[in-house]
């Protein structure tokens, strides 16, 4: 009888977790911020060299805020963000603690975009985080660490609607007392907006006899408002702004008004306050 006894060893080997020397850093580069379309967007290039990717280094770690994914603040208020390819594709896998992010095989260089949604409406500000990444289950590399700095600028758009244009005329052919005319007016802004009203004579003057003169109200969104100087306060606006109407009144008693052609201007002025 012949009998025969095989061993078998099973031999594990991750080469993943040797130790490599090489080179590899991050660069949020925070100079060539772009806004398109509500969203901002800021390139995050990766170098990784050849020897560390040949040691198995195929994807970095991404994170901010000590295991928040991509999150930056200002103060109180935070937007989150994406990573993205050139073709504005997300990229990458979310864990609980970060984000995955695969390196080129073939190339030193990765570059991806941080982006972030809806920013151009955000409250102003500079928005900042500290971004921390490391080679994934590379054992002996260093991990890195960048800042994104995201300043928001504040932004307002003021026009009258339908149609849209920067000036309006109001004809009220005959005049009659208590008449009114209105205009449709939009405001968009990422912040609060202070309105101003000028009237050039205070007035509806005769065009001939400048001392001839004819009282009106302005309104608006139905409240009274001082022609001369008078101020408005809107808060921030929706993402596609707000609608407010301005409203003049004839309150003048027109009999025995001197005959002819009337006219006034109003001056609106919108700024954003700090």
């Amino acid at each position: 009888m012949i009998r025969a006894v095989l061993l078998l060893c099973l031999l594990t080997l991750n080469v993943n977790a040797q130790e490599c020397k090489g080179h590899w850093n991050m660069k949020v580069d925070t100079s060539r911020v772009e806004f398109d379309q509500q969203k901002a967007r800021i390139p995050l290039v990766f170098n990784v060299d050849a020897f560390y990717r040949n040691c198995g280094a195929t994807s970095v770690f991404l994170q901010t805020y000590s295991g928040q994914q991509l999150v930056i603040r200002n103060g109180a208020l935070e937007l989150r963000g994406t990573v993205t390819n050139e073709y504005g594709s997300t990229v990458g896998i979310e864990l609980n603690q970060g984000i995955l992010l695969p390196v080129d095989s073939r190339s030193n260089t990765t570059t991806y975009w941080i982006e972030f949604k809806n920013s151009q409406h955000a409250y102003p500000g500079t928005y900042l985080a500290k971004v921390n990444a490391e080679l994934y289950e590379v054992a002996g590399s260093r991990s890195k660490t960048e800042t994104i700095r995201l300043k928001v600028p504040a932004y307002l758009v003021m026009k009258f609607i339908h149609p849209l244009s920067q000036h309006a005329t109001m004809d009220f052919g005959h005049l009659k007392t208590g008449q009114t005319k209105s205009k449709e007016m939009r405001f968009v802004s990422n912040t609060t907006i202070e309105v101003e009203f000028d009237s050039k004579y205070g007035a509806l003057r005769h065009t001939e006899y400048p001392e001839k003169l004819i009282e009106y109200e302005v309104l608006f969104s139905g409240n009274l408002i001082d022609v001369d100087n008078g101020k408005v306060t809107i808060p921030k606006t929706k993402e596609n702004g707000t609608t407010k109407r301005l409203t003049v009144k004839i309150v003048d008693d027109l009999k025995g008004a001197y005959a002819g052609f009337y006219s006034d201007t109003i001056t609106i002025t919108a700024k954003v306050q700090p």
